[in-house]
This record gives C-alpha cells, sequence and structure tokens, in this order.
C-alpha cells in the first residue's frame, strides 16, 4: 500500500511554507481594474496533495498598503444537453494571521477569516464587488479590531473556462500587519465554486483547518 493509503491525505504530513514576493500597485487598489498579478506571484500548488485531477491557479502578494490575492477557478464541461445544472453562491474564506503563529492551535487578535461571497452565477460577468467581509473565528482567544467595508473588497469575473476572484485587503482591516517589524504571516483559503466544488491552499481533506492557525501556511514576505 502506498502512503496515501495509509493516510489518504499527505498534506498533513507537512508544515507548508512559501515565500511571498511584494506587489505595488500603480493605481488604486481598490478598483479591479487597475491591478492584475504575474505570474511571478504564483502561488505553489500544494493542494494537489490532496485534491489529485482538481487543480487551479492562485496568485498572492503583499505589500505596505495591504495583501493581494487572485484564484482562479476552472469551470467543467456540461454535464450534457437535458442535465440540470446546480447553482449556488460562489465562496471564498480566506485566512490570515499577520504575525505567524506557528504551535498555536486558537486564533488571537492578529487572527482573521475574511469572507467573500458572490451568487448564483449563472452568466457571463465582469469585476462585480463580492459581499465582503471580516467574520469571527471559532475559538478566538481574541478578536481582531472592526473594519470598515471600504477596506476590505472582492470581485469576481467569468470567461467560458473559469471563474477569476480578485482580492484586496487594506492594511486598516489586518490587525498587527506590519512588514517591515513581522515578515512572516500565516494565511490559507478555502473555495467553492457556484457548483459546489471546493478548493483550497493546502489540506482539504479529514479535518479542514478553519480555526487552527499552526495549519495555515507559512508566507515569508519577501522584496
Amino acid at each position: 500500500m502506498d502512503l496515501r493509503g495509509l493516510i489518504e491525505d499527505p498534506a498533513w504530513m507537512f508544515d507548508f511554507g512559501f515565500s511571498l514576493r511584494r506587489f505595488v500597485p500603480q493605481g488604486d487598489a481598490r478598483s479591479p481594474n487597475q491591478w492584475k498579478l504575474g505570474d511571478e506571484f504564483r502561488l505553489p500548488e500544494l493542494a494537489s496533495l490532496s485534491q489529485a485531477g482538481r487543480t487551479h491557479q492562485a496568485r498572492m502578494a503583499w505589500d505596505v498598503t495591504g495583501i493581494f490575492l487572485e484564484i482562479d477557478i476552472p469551470i467543467p464541461p456540461s454535464k450534457g444537453p437535458g442535465v440540470a445544472q446546480a447553482f449556488g453562491e460562489t465562496v471564498l474564506h480566506f485566512f490570515i494571521d499577520t504575525r505567524s503563529s506557528p504551535g498555536i492551535h486558537r486564533g488571537n487578535v492578529h487572527c482573521h477569516q475574511f469572507d467573500f461571497r458572490f451568487g448564483p452565477l449563472r452568466e457571463k460577468i465582469q469585476h462585480q464587488r463580492m459581499d465582503s467581509r471580516l467574520v469571527r473565528l471559532s475559538r478566538s482567544k481574541g478578536e481582531p479590531k472592526p473594519v470598515d467595508d471600504e477596506d476590505v473588497w472582492g470581485w469576481i469575473s467569468t470567461t467560458p473556462k473559469s471563474y477569476g476572484i480578485q482580492v484586496f485587503i487594506d492594511q486598516n482591516a489586518l490587525t498587527g500587519y506590519s512588514p517591515a517589524e513581522f515578515d512572516a504571516c500565516g494565511v490559507f483559503y478555502i473555495a467553492m465554486d457556484s457548483q459546489y466544488r471546493r478548493y483550497s491552499l493546502a489540506r482539504l481533506s479529514h479535518a479542514i483547518p478553519w480555526d487552527d492557525p499552526s495549519l495555515w501556511c507559512r508566507a515569508k514576505l519577501v522584496e
């Protein structure tokens, strides 16, 4: 029996970390038409350990002004004429610990969960704003400061082949965010498309690491 057969999800054997490059937008980061992350900001495809055959692309970057994230999710082929399609919300749950807390199993004031929702999604759209908000992280020992709606932005676009989610979180919405003093963050995301398929940065099987910052990935902020 191979490793996958023994433990089902090899991703749980690793503590994932990667470098996160800096991106300086040339326009207003609150507008999706003013910035786009290139391939040099692509995140490693860690989810392939847990989700063989379910691929997606993600790009992420940091700046003193905030955090940038883009996720492209492929649209599955049609099931054929006469087959009903189920449609729901497109959802992204994004988690960030601005001080990075390896070994800490409960959240604190530096740990955030942002939710982005839109839908049901049935037709082609471009840069439609998602419902974007900070939500309470369960079991947390402390809460981040309240945020303004104008500091958390999510947009969704579609093409014939993919859903595209674009996110900007302003520094003002990130309690404790100080790249000059703390050059690492804990990060994680879970996305669900309008046909209820789930994608994640890593580790989607078994216990999903919603509220345990020690299971999030470590992002080293580099220039």
